[in-house]
C-alpha cells in the first residue's frame, strides 16, 4: 500500500475510532464522516487499481468495507459498534499492523460505546 492509500486508511481508522469512542453520545455527522472516510480510501484504491498500483483483493476489500460501514450507519436501531469495528480492524489489517497491539485494539473502544448505548 503507497503512502497515499495509508494516510485515507489512517484518516478513516481514526474517524472510525473516534466514534466507537463517543458511543451513544455519537452525532450522526460524526458517523457520516467516518464512512465518508472509508468511501475516499475506497475511491482512492479505484484510482490506483486503474492505474495498476493496486491489486484486485485490495479493491474488493475497500468495497467490503464500505458496504460495512454503510450498514452501521442506517441499522433499524441504535448504531452497530461492532461492524465499526470490524472497518476499522480491517483498515490495520490492510496496512499490515497487529491488530492486537495497543493502536489496533478498538475491541475496548467499542466495549465502551456499546455500554454507553445501553
Amino acid at each position: 500500500m503507497d503512502a497515499e492509500l495509508q494516510r485515507h486508511a489512517e484518516e478513516a481508522i481514526a474517524r472510525l475510532r473516534h466514534v466507537l469512542g463517543r458511543g451513544a453520545e455519537v452525532r450522526h455527522d460524526e458517523i457520516q464522516a467516518a464512512a465518508k472516510a472509508v468511501i475516499a480510501f475506497r475511491n482512492r484504491t479505484i484510482a490506483k487499481h486503474r492505474d495498476g498500483a493496486a491489486d484486485g483483493d485490495c479493491l474488493d476489500r475497500a468495497n467490503a468495507l464500505v458496504s460495512l460501514a454503510y450498514g452501521a450507519e442506517f441499522p433499524l436501531s441504535g448504531l452497530h459498534f461492532k461492524r465499526i469495528a470490524q472497518v476499522c480492524e480491517e483498515l490495520f489489517r490492510m496496512l499490515g499492523k497487529d491488530v492486537s497491539a495497543p493502536e489496533g485494539d478498538v475491541l475496548d473502544e467499542r466495549e465502551e460505546g456499546e455500554a454507553r448505548a445501553q
